[in-house]
């Protein structure tokens, strides 16, 4: 017969020896620590509550919870569930099963806290490898996150494959443009700055390759074939209205200051345009303000885009060719006058 047993105020060590060999009962203990000697006793349908396994400063190198072929289960009804070493916790699993390695707060379903910045040199982060070869090592510098391609020790670098085996990548996104591999989505702008969607691959704006949309639609792209790349920009007449035929191009050009220079990191000779300068005739083909700084006091560069300067340049060589043909025609009737007074 079982013989059912329920210690809450013991308060001397009771040998599993003295145990009954037919307990199979379900045995509670309560807040009182209870030393179990060396006798190897199995206990069946047991219920602890509040209990401390410890060794002192040894190892528990030969103990183990097992059930058989069956499931083992450890289970708080109320509290976290904390795992440790050397009187410091190293686990904690919390009761929104979320799971913390170096917290006791875990925020997300899996939450692992460094101590510190994570770097090759030290053991900070975490390490997911492979038996022999490479791994990813996640970790942050207390600014950026980190996702390196690292080897199996985490103590040097290798290279990083996102989706090798298929799937596209998306870097702040929710959805691929078209059957573009990598789409990237710059947050909503604000002021002057406007959002940005890059997506690289076969999209269907019509500029396969890469593509460069904003909230508006695709507006250019880079588009390769098997022979060539072309760099565009939307240009499609159904985006366009009030269209005028360009004037004045040719007194424009006279205004342009085109320029040779050295550039100052390397004395490399180079000739173009002074984006200031370029900006009071052709303002459409500069960005930035001259002499603009960041709110850190660091210079903000101005740019100049050339390919605006094409429709400019090819209007004043048109006019620049009526001119000549006039002249031209002038020239000739003159020369007609001419040949017709010396033959009389």
């Amino acid at each position: 017969m079982a013989v059912p047993y329920t210690f809450g105020s013991a308060t001397s060590s009771i040998p599993l020896s003295q145990l009954d060999s037919n307990f199979a009962t379900t045995i509670t203990l309560g807040n009182t620590a209870i030393q179990l000697g060396n006798t190897v006793t199995t206990l069946n349908n047991i219920t602890l509550a509040n209990v401390t396994i410890s060794s002192g400063t040894s190892n528990l190198a030969a103990t183990s919870i097992s059930n058989g072929t069956s499931n083992v289960t450890v289970n708080s009804s109320g509290g976290n569930i904390t795992l440790g070493t050397a009187g410091t916790t190293a686990i904690t699993v919390d009761t929104s099963q979320n799971v913390g390695i170096g917290t006791a707060s875990p925020a997300r379903r899996l939450h692992v806290k460094a101590a510190g910045v994570t770097t090759l040199a030290n053991s900070n982060g975490a390490l997911f490898t492979d038996a022999s070869n490479a791994g990813v090592l996640l970790g942050s510098d207390n600014v950026l996150g980190y996702v390196q391609g690292v080897t199996v020790a985490g103590t040097a670098t290798v290279d990083l494959s996102l989706q090798p085996f298929g799937g596209n990548v998306l870097l702040g996104a929710t959805s691929t443009l078209g059957s573009a591999k990598l789409t990237i989505k710059t947050p909503d702008g604000s002021g002057s700055l406007i959002p940005l969607t890059l997506a690289v691959g076969l999209v269907s704006d019509g500029f396969g390759g890469i593509s460069f949309r904003n909230p508006n639609g695709a507006q250019g792209g880079v588009s390769i074939n098997s022979t060539s790349v072309s760099y565009n920009t939307t240009s499609d007449y159904r985006l366009k209205e009030d269209v005028q035929p360009m004037t004045g191009a040719l007194a424009k050009v006279a205004q342009l200051k085109p320029v040779t220079y050295k550039w100052k990191i390397n004395g490399r000779d180079s000739e173009g345009f002074i984006a200031h300068e370029l900006a009071e005739v052709c303002p459409q083909a500069v960005t930035g303000e001259k002499d603009a700084l960041d709110e850190e006091g660091n210079p903000k560069y101005q740019g100049i885009d050339t390919s605006f300067l094409v429709a400019t340049l090819t209007a004043a060589i048109q006019e620049q060719q009526a001119l000549i043909t006039a002249q031209a025609a002038t020239i000739n009737a003159l020369t007609a006058r001419i040949v017709a007074l010396e033959a009389k």
